[in-house]
């Protein structure tokens, strides 16, 4: 099996860690992902988004978090992506106001993270 180029990065070593102790169907399944893209990331052949993929673990395995200052608090490092990935529902106060925080010169956001569309709930104009 050959090395991921990311093999010697922090997340990966707790991703590893978590594996040899249980199995990793349950580190799937506590991190939120599939046991297939899992086993993909631990042979270095997964084709998707590493990045998302450690930040997701950086959360949920090491409680890394960030400052966020649409929520007033901080949050863990998988939900900040999580909130950059999605629009915002309409209805949802803080849901917009996340959304217009990161967009407006939170240190956290990412361009290539973000949702880029019209938010949830919002009428369309092109009636």
């Amino acid at each position: 099996m050959t090395k991921p180029p990311y093999a010697d990065a922090e997340w990966f070593t707790a991703l590893t860690d978590a594996v040899a102790a249980t199995s990793q169907a349950a580190v799937a399944k506590r991190i939120g992902e599939k046991g297939s893209t899992l086993n993909q990331v631990l042979h270095g052949k997964y084709k998707g988004r590493v990045d998302l993929f450690a930040q997701r673990i950086e959360g949920k395995l090491l409680g890394k978090t960030v400052d966020c200052p649409g929520a007033g608090d901080e949050i863990s490092r998988d939900r900040c992506a999580e909130y950059q990935q999605k629009p915002p529902a309409a209805t949802n106060p803080q849901a917009v106001r996340i959304y217009h925080a990161c967009r407006n010169g939170c240190a956290n956001f990412r361009p290539s993270l973000a949702h880029k569309g019209q938010p949830k709930g919002k009428a369309n104009d092109a009636a």
